[in-house]
């Protein structure tokens, strides 16, 4: 009598950058120009591990509660940052360019500690 229960499917924790409007396709690139410090601190800590994190389109009426955590459409398109460059500072703000590209949709799940 064979197993026919199929694996378990890994869960891999990625950061989420939600945008609103905005969608990452697989097989596609997206340019990212971060300037909030939270997405700020996000990029540095995605570029210090494994450069992956997951984009996600906000919902609808995000506006509320988009300084905490806005609630996010079920699919996301995960990939990983191909190229960071600083941009000069302005105003004391640091401020960068990433380029990301899709390599998978995903799950996009909200309820983990940040």
């Amino acid at each position: 009598m064979g197993d026919s229960a199929a694996p378990a499917a890994a869960t891999l924790v990625l950061p989420i950058f939600p945008l609103p409007e905005v969608t990452l396709f697989p097989h596609t690139f997206l340019p990212l120009h971060i300037f909030e410090a939270r997405y700020r601190a996000m990029v540095a800590d995605a570029l210090a591990r494994d450069r992956r994190l997951a984009v996600a389109r906000l919902e609808p009426g995000y506006e509320s509660t988009y300084d905490g955590r806005p609630p996010v459409r079920a699919v996301a398109g995960a990939g990983e940052i191909v190229n960071w460059e600083r941009q000069p500072a302005v105003a004391c703000s640091t401020r960068s360019s990433v380029l990301a590209r899709c390599s998978t949709a995903c799950s996009a799940r909200t309820n983990r500690p940040r």
